[in-house]
């Protein structure tokens, strides 16, 4: 066998290689190789990006594709259209909060934080939005602070408009304007057979109600410095509009995704000036009802 093709061989490279390398490795590897369930493992536990060069079925295996998201939680945009739609895998990828139904029931006045973010199980997207959901939930200013996020998950994709989030579409999640027949739970609130923007105006009407906010991430592809000339994704500009319509406070979190090639990651520091923006709101008593727009150094 030539030592090229074996188990062992790629084992070692995966090893020594740098986390930064394993992508390229696999890229460039035998099918043989994208399709060893121990190779893909070790890989994507090195580098969850490394998913992106599995073999179609172990791309659809959960345990790969758990490995994955728990290393990078973005690579979900790389599983198996099945995976993508599994519970346990949205979870690990902060893409879904499995007690989110059962606190808002415990914790009626938590303040609620509604996140805008990209749509991001497409493979082309590149969304930094699961990162910061996850920094944010660690944060002392979000645990003593008695908040909720509600972050839109996969489950929640219907739509009355046949483009999906074309601006000019009535729609804006009210009964008067959506076309989609919503199906809701006993006490009123969306299910997952909602109209997306039914669904959303929802949570934006919680979250002025509770005195929270939307939360929206604007990503921009290659620039070097702060991210001047993102904008938000088509979908978000619809929830702004929403939001800015019903006097839901707005604020606007901007971050460049690659600097000359390098992915760029929310960190705890970028997380500390997102919650001083939030707190000095709560110390204004909550008067400023503009858009607070936050843009971020790399």
């Amino acid at each position: 066998m030539d030592a090229s093709s074996s188990s062992s061989y790629w084992l070692s490279k995966i090893e020594e290689a740098g986390w930064y390398d394993i992508p390229d490795i696999l890229k460039d590897s035998p099918e043989c190789v994208r399709n060893n369930r121990n190779i893909l493992l070790a890989s994507v536990q090195k580098n969850g990006y490394a998913l992106e060069y599995a073999s179609p079925s172990l791309q659809n295996d959960k345990q790969v594709v758990m490995a994955a998201v728990k290393n990078r939680p973005n690579a979900i945009k790389y599983a198996h259209e099945q995976k993508k739609r599994d519970p346990d895998i949205l979870v690990a990828a902060s893409m879904y909060d499995e007690n989110y139904d059962a606190m808002r029931k415990q914790h009626p006045y938590a303040k609620k934080i509604a996140m805008s973010t990209r749509f991001s199980l497409n493979p082309t997207s590149n969304s930094q939005s699961n990162k910061l959901t996850q920094l944010l939930k660690k944060s002392n200013f979000y645990q003593e602070g008695d908040f909720l996020v509600y972050a839109p998950n996969a489950f929640n994709k219907q739509t009355c408009d046949p483009q999906w989030t074309r601006f000019d579409w009535p729609c804006r999640g009210t009964v008067d304007t959506c076309r989609y027949e919503n199906k809701l739970t006993d006490d009123g609130h969306p299910t997952d057979d909602c109209c997306w923007r039914y669904s959303f105006r929802s949570q934006l009407q919680e979250a002025k109600d509770t005195g929270g906010f939307m939360l929206q991430v604007v990503e921009t592809g290659t620039r070097v410095g702060m991210a001047k000339d993102a904008t938000p994704g088509l979908g978000q500009t619809i929830e702004l509009d929403m939001a800015n319509t019903m006097g839901t406070k707005v604020f606007q979190v901007y971050r460049p995704e690659t600097i000359k090639g390098y992915e760029w990651r929310f960190e705890d520091r970028h997380i500390d000036r997102i919650t001083r923006e939030i707190s000095s709101w709560y110390d204004d008593n909550r008067n400023d009802m503009s858009v607070t727009v936050i843009r971020q150094h790399v």
